[in-house]
């Protein structure tokens, strides 16, 4: 054989070998089904419906089907100078908040950043027909008004509104758009219960005089007692009578004279604000000397006292306890009762 036909014979193997792969991937090919595309994630967006509704209402597509809240991301804003933040939404902050409120006050106005969870066909109406507005990678409508200005956008799963008392004029809403720190979210830390003393706070502004005040709450972002405890009497109070319709975590008592106590736990979580001492007036919020503070059984406590209405509320792992009497009562007597409260 000569070389010429040894070459021949060796390649012819490897001939076969090629065509038969060739014929596989053919075949492959036939049977087996094509991989869909995934589809485009479409943007959410606001869609105005004004025309529809008669007044600048707008509408949120493409939004999540449900409000995501756990825990919701909260932009920081740092004010323009010349402002002075005044409510502070990181101090109320938790794991299941639904909503953040900041607020400014300072040039004659007044300055609201408000944050919430936002889901598919949320409603949005505003006080003025807004001008859509592109700000880098925002879509904005803004409006300005005599009385009222402010902006609106869509950002990750948030709603995000910009509200102003006074005129302000596009510009300086998107200084203050610029401001809110939208690269670099924050999220609630774990924390203990604590007191937030209340507080009243007003400028002279361009359309009157300009308020932003609070009334004091029970803040913080605990874990939960996996052993679900609550504060409650471990026997009726003497010469009370248990009132009916109680709930769970309430419990209502009355006594010959017609005064009523009751016995609430407040959870944090979840919860916005936790209002404590409803029954201390606006002017009075930022007065120190109406709340004290006490120690029940070793857990912290505020006591506000009036003479014929009292209320105590001491603080546990993740609930308080807000104890209120109706009636003739003395801080002793309300710290006696304060002190016959177990947690279990």
């Amino acid at each position: 054989m000569t070389r010429k036909q040894q070459l021949i014979w060796t390649l012819i193997p490897l001939g076969v070998i090629l065509a038969l792969g060739a014929a596989v991937l053919l075949v492959s090919r036939q049977f087996t089904p094509a991989l869909s595309e995934p589809e485009p994630v479409q943007e959410m967006y606001l869609q105005d419906v004004s025309q529809e509704e008669g007044q600048p209402v707008f509408v949120v597509v493409n939004g999540p089907g449900q409000r995501v809240f756990s825990p919701l991301a909260r932009y920081p804003v740092t004010p323009p100078e010349g402002y002075t933040q005044t409510t502070d939404s990181a101090r109320t902050a938790n794991e299941e908040s639904e909503r953040y409120t900041d607020c400014f006050l300072g040039r004659g106005k007044k300055v609201v950043l408000r944050q919430q969870a936002v889901a598919n066909q949320d409603r949005v109406t505003l006080p003025t027909a807004p001008q859509r507005v592109r700000f880098g990678e925002l879509e904005l409508f803004c409006y300005t008004g005599d009385t009222q200005s402010g902006a609106v956008w869509l950002f990750g799963d948030s709603l995000l509104r910009l509200e102003v008392t006074g005129r302000m004029e596009q510009e300086e809403l998107l200084e203050w758009v610029s401001r809110v720190d939208l690269n670099n979210p924050a999220y609630p830390a774990f924390s203990s219960l604590t007191f937030l003393p209340g507080y009243c706070r007003e400028i002279q502004g361009e359309t009157g005089l300009l308020r932003d005040s609070s009334g004091w709450q029970v803040a913080g972002n605990p874990e939960p007692d996996p052993k679900n405890r609550l504060f409650r009497f471990p026997e009726t109070p003497e010469g009370f009578t248990p009132q009916e319709g109680e709930h769970l975590s309430r419990w209502t008592y009355q006594n010959g004279q017609g005064d009523r106590l009751s016995l609430t736990n407040r959870w944090i979580r979840g919860y916005t604000h936790c209002n404590i001492f409803n029954k201390i007036p606006e002017q009075d919020y930022a007065n120190p000397a109406l709340v004290r503070a006490v120690t029940v059984n070793g857990r912290e406590g505020r006591l506000y006292c009036t003479g014929d209405y009292g209320e105590l509320v001491l603080l546990g792992d993740d609930v308080a306890a807000q104890l209120i009497y109706e009636g003739e009562v003395t801080p002793e007597e309300m710290l006696e009762l304060g002190e016959t409260l177990i947690l279990e």
